[in-house]
């Protein structure tokens, strides 16, 4: 399925373009979790969920997060990255930013089975 194209620059939602690029970021993620050597699957799915919303997701079937880390994922400057790779800034800021619009951003995950972003918005309005 392709990701919807509902959220423009039409929209009452001002950052469109940063809501894709989340998106190219959570599938580079995706991408990135899954083990050297092996082909993975990195699916990025939109539906309306239930009247004025829209769910869109990202899931891969990477090594999964452990729960410790899951916990903390959405903490500021919290990363497992390694020294210049990460500022621990990038889930929080997403967060925040999705909440200011109305909407919500969740992580799912199974240790060996991978992760699911989930993140659901208000329809966007066209501005008048």
């Amino acid at each position: 399925m392709r990701p919807s194209r509902s959220i423009t620059s039409r929209t009452a939602i001002p950052a469109a373009q940063d809501t894709e690029s989340g998106i190219a970021q959570w599938w580079l993620a995706g991408a990135d979790a899954i083990p050297p050597g092996r082909l993975g699957r990195v699916e990025v799915g939109a539906a309306p969920v239930e009247e004025g919303r829209l769910r869109i997701t990202v899931s891969d079937d990477g090594q999964g997060i452990a729960p410790e880390v899951l916990r903390r994922a959405f903490e500021p400057f919290f990363s497992t990255k390694g020294e210049g790779r990460g500022s621990g800034l990038g889930l929080p800021v997403a967060r925040a930013l999705v909440e200011s619009h109305g909407g919500e951003l969740r992580l799912q995950s199974e240790l060996g089975q991978g992760t699911r972003a989930v993140l659901e918005l208000p329809e966007a309005r066209p501005v008048a």
